[in-house]
């Protein structure tokens, strides 16, 4: 009788890993990979984006990636973030400074676990020389054109074509700027900032 028992037991263990193993067959994890698609080097208020892909690199939508972020303090900050249809995530990061970024995707039923790490420097939106920090407006300027500056400060961009008209887009640019909304303007881009303290200072484009 036990020796009935044992093989029963033993057909129904072989049954079950039967089942087990054709369900894996059937239905197996695809590989996934995570990758952060943003520069190692961003400026202070950018988005680090971070995309989940399949072995085939498509992305992979409404997965869920915790992010952590730790400073050049060791101090961490953590994060859940869901993937959008096309597999990325998007976070902003502010502060100046060098930081990790952890991400980790835990997998499921359908795709296996990865993660990432990377290291990021944020630095500060504004270009700075070798010799006494920010540049202003006055050190884009020949010599010859300072006491225009201030004179034509007030005037356009379209004032100043026609007060100049010898003078090339570029060269309106180099020697006066182009006037905008939010500061001075170059072909549609961010150029100059003003501050409100008597100086604009230079920064990159958005």
């Amino acid at each position: 009788m036990n020796n009935k028992i044992l093989v029963l037991v033993c057909a129904v263990i072989l049954i079950l890993a039967a089942f087990v193993s054709a369900f894996v067959f059937i239905n197996p994890q695809e590989e996934s990979s995570l990758t952060i698609t943003s520069n190692a080097t961003l400026y202070d208020g950018d988005n680090c984006t971070v995309k989940l892909t399949d072995e085939n690199g498509l992305g992979i939508a409404n997965k869920t990636v915790n992010v952590t972020l730790t400073n050049e303090n060791g101090s961490k900050s953590n994060f859940e973030y869901i993937t959008g249809g096309d597999g990325l995530i998007s976070f902003n990061i502010t502060g100046i400074g060098n930081y990790s970024i952890g991400c980790v995707f835990d997998g499921d039923r359908d795709y296996k676990s990865t993660n990432v790490t990377q290291n990021v420097s944020v630095i500060d939106n504004v270009v700075q020389d070798g010799n006494n920090g920010f540049k202003d407006t006055s050190n884009q300027k020949s010599s010859s054109s300072q006491s225009n500056y201030y004179e034509d400060d007030h005037l356009s961009c379209e004032q100043l074509k026609a007060k100049y008209p010898e003078m090339s887009d570029g060269e309106l640019f180099e020697r006066f700027g182009e006037r905008g909304d939010n500061g001075i303007m170059y072909n549609g881009k961010h150029v100059w900032e003003d501050r409100g303290d008597g100086r604009t200072y230079s920064g990159h484009p958005i």
